[in-house]
């Protein structure tokens, strides 16, 4: 009786075991669901201030009353219910200043041009048709070194996370707290968020930039819109063809880039049939030729030394110094450039810019030593200093016209011109909060006096000032006005019509 209450005994521990362990193993394979199969764990690793308005967090909400309604091409889908990706896309193009479409808006033209597929799914070759200039990256690296690094220069990745009830969801990553990095986000459906609301995991990550990446989308690539479904997203080339953006240059051959040149005029040769114009002396066009370059093949570097991730838009660096700071960047590089020029040709009491609140911040005022106060949104003079012309105290002035100059102000100086008006120093500039600008470098002009010109930039974040690339154009970085028309696409930004114009101080 003894050993049959002991067999008894056993198959009951038995039994129990099993359940247990079904227990543990079930327990296990819903931790590992929650937890994320497959996605990255992402964390911040340094302080990336975010550059997208507050406001504009609760601009891109998938359940405005003015687009929660409207449909996802046929299927049947709203953007209440499955709009996030396409709030994502068009809170990235606007925060870049590619494109300033509402959800709404930006839904339409998905519909008018068959971005969607019948499952509400965005095809990505026919959004990159839709939205000339536009290209999207598939790369769907999520490890946290690539998201830090396109957070960390201004690309506002997308990227696919899981809210609680398990459906996918988008969101688009803006920067990090100072206070412990945790990434920042706009949300489309709460908001402003933080990555680590959604456990800090990435299952995907979307680009849609001015610049080609590496992973663009072939034509039958797509994602879910929405919060629901899957991702059938992939890798390979895709390339709009349509010619339904332009780029001055096109179908023009390559030029002999002399690598031991060191300024513009010796590295870069005119085109065949174009010559550059005598420069007189002491001209900024003079300046700028004659300005030093770095090393053939040098990458363009950030303001922390850095290279910056993108370093197929350059054909060549300007060896000009970057403060140590995150200032320096697109109108910023331009202001300093013009400000050099200025100071090296002894026409100090020229340096001057306007801020952006439309206060004239002055060189003059400040190497007699007034400083700026500000409250609020005034600005004012108060004398805190003694005269001062040491180029020391020009480099601090130039310090904060950066902190509180950019675009808007720089815009504001320009005024337009034509094509056939075109000279060193002009601009291709967008105001906005983040815009963009490039500069005209260099020109050349043929016996037609048709113009040929150079353009360079800085980008955010702060980096080099680079000669760009012509990216319709391998190996000849020179664009043709004969061509050019809009919308304008530069290897990082589009710009638009009316955005050629003149600077105010020359």
């Amino acid at each position: 009786m003894g050993d049959v209450k002991r067999n008894h005994t056993v198959r009951q521990g038995i039994l129990v075991g099993v359940l247990v362990l079904a227990c543990i193993l079930t327990a296990a394979a819903v931790w590992l669901t929650r937890r994320g199969k497959g996605a990255s764990q992402v964390t911040g690793d340094a302080y990336y201030a975010g550059r997208f308005p507050l406001e504009a967090y609760f601009d891109y909400s998938q359940r405005d009353d003015d687009w929660a309604g409207n449909t996802l091409g046929g299927s049947g889908d709203t953007m209440a219910s499955s709009g996030c990706l396409t709030c994502c896309i068009a809170a990235s193009l606007k925060a870049q200043g590619i494109y300033d479409h509402t959800p709404g808006e930006l839904n339409r033209i998905f519909n008018e041009n068959g971005v969607y597929n019948e499952n509400g799914a965005i095809l990505w070759a026919a959004l990159e048709e839709a939205l000339p200039g536009v290209h999207v990256d598939l790369s769907d690296d999520t490890s946290a070194a690539s998201v830090n690094r396109m957070i960390r220069e201004g690309r506002y990745p997308i990227v696919k996370v899981k809210r609680k009830s398990g459906a996918v969801h988008w969101i688009m990553l803006t920067g990090t707290e100072e206070d412990g990095f945790d990434i920042t986000a706009m949300d489309p459906i709460d908001g402003y968020v933080h990555l680590s609301d959604y456990s800090n995991l990435i299952y995907g990550v979307r680009i849609v930039s001015a610049e080609k990446g590496i992973g663009q989308a072939s034509a039958g690539e797509a994602d879910d819109a929405g919060a629901a479904g899957g991702d059938t997203g992939g890798d390979s080339g895709h390339q709009p063809t349509d010619g339904s953006y332009n780029n001055p240059g096109s179908g023009t051959d390559s030029i002999a880039i002399n690598p031991d040149g060191t300024c513009l005029e010796e590295r870069f040769p005119a085109p065949a049939g174009y010559t550059r114009e005598v420069a007189p002396e002491g001209s900024f066009q003079q300046y700028l030729r004659r300005f030093p370059l770095k090393a053939d093949k040098s990458p363009v570097l950030l303001y922390d030394g850095s290279e910056k991730g993108n370093q197929g838009a350059h054909e060549a660096v300007f060896d000009l110094p970057v403060f140590d700071s995150d200032l320096q960047q697109c109108a910023d590089s331009i202001i300093r450039v013009y400000a050099e020029y200025f100071w090296s040709t002894g026409n100090q009491d020229r340096i001057a810019f306007h801020l952006t609140n439309g206060f004239l911040m002055d060189y003059p005022s400040w190497r007699d030593g007034n400083r700026l106060q500000v409250d609020g949104n005034q600005v004012s003079w108060v004398k805190k200093a003694s005269y001062d012309d040491s180029y020391e105290t020009f480099l601090l002035y130039l310090k904060y016209v950066m902190m509180y100059a950019g675009t808007l102000s720089l815009d504001e100086e320009g005024s337009p011109i034509s094509p056939d008006q075109l000279k060193a120093g002009d601009m291709f500039i967008k105001g906005g909060s983040p815009g963009h600008c490039v500069m005209v470098a260099d020109v050349a002009v043929n016996g037609d006096g048709e113009t040929c010109f150079l353009l360079a930039q800085g980008y955010m974040p702060a980096q080099e000032f680079h000669v760009l690339k012509n990216p319709d154009s391998e190996g000849n970085p020179w664009y043709f006005t004969k061509d050019l028309s809009y919308p304008f696409l530069t290897p990082e930004y589009v710009f638009q019509e009316g955005s050629l114009k003149r600077w105010g101080g020359f």
